[in-house]
């Protein structure tokens, strides 16, 4: 009859709209969870952020030289949770690097130099970053210290100094796949602008120690000196050759 088909009608229209409450009432909690799930991770590395911005600020000028790349290396480490860490200088025409710091599986190794061809160091200089998220012992099979320290992860950022050269790079290597990779590109971004001021004041402290070395050099052959007078002080320095001038031991 109309009433039973009317109500048969009814009965399907409320059971297909409870089907899809329920169904919109799923969607929206896992939406919420999903949401939840992504204001944490961004908040978390925010806080990330954050810490590295405080750890540069409380060793900005307190700490300089090769002890900062040695806590520095430590530092990106424990941050990112990365078993290898070397912070290089690059030599030469750029296809060598020097190594300034070498963090391996939780001590200091030796400084190294070592040639940049047929490594992911090699595709890092030049560019902002470079990142193997996991298998890059398969895109670097020549590379034997990838493969002693079985790698997966990697990634690299250039060290760019004043004039927009590459002076050197910061890497970083894990035995996992990499589990935040624009989390550990923005840290390692942000702390290669320091690293790089610090790679051009070793290089001008450097130079003026080589500078000074040769000037008292050709002093020492010519038997002249030279001295400074602080006029504030009232303190005298003399060059080596003007204590030697007047028999006397340099200070």
């Amino acid at each position: 009859s109309r009433q039973l088909r009317n109500r048969r009608r009814r009965n399907a229209v409320r059971q297909y709209t409870r089907r899809w409450r329920g169904l919109l009432q799923q969607f929206h909690q896992r939406a919420g969870e999903r949401t939840d799930s992504i204001l944490r991770y961004d908040i978390n590395d925010r806080k990330k952020m954050d810490a590295v911005r405080d750890f540069l600020a409380k060793y900005s000028g307190a700490l300089q030289g090769e002890g900062f790349f040695e806590l520095l290396a430590r530092y990106l480490a424990e941050t990112l949770g990365m078993d290898f860490i070397c912070i290089d200088r690059l030599e030469g025409d750029g296809l060598t690097a020097r190594t300034v710091a070498v963090w391996c599986d939780g001590k200091f190794e030796d400084n190294l130099s070592y040639a940049l061809k047929d490594t992911p160091c090699g595709k890092v200089v030049g560019k902002t970053v470079c990142c193997f998220p996991a298998n890059v012992c398969q895109f670097f099979p020549r590379d034997q210290m990838l493969q002693d320290l079985r790698a997966d992860s990697y990634v690299g950022v250039t060290l760019f100094g004043h004039t927009g050269r590459p002076i050197g790079l910061i890497a970083v290597i894990g035995r996992q796949p990499l589990a935040n990779r624009p989390l550990a590109e923005d840290i390692l971004q942000l702390v290669a602008v320091r690293a790089a001021g610090e790679l051009e004041r070793l290089d001008v402290e450097e130079a003026l120690r080589e500078s000074e070395t040769r000037l008292n050099k050709a002093q020492q052959i010519a038997h002249v000196g030279s001295w400074e007078l602080d006029i504030l002080t009232n303190h005298l320095i003399w060059s080596d050759e003007i204590y030697r001038i007047f028999g006397l031991e340099p200070q």
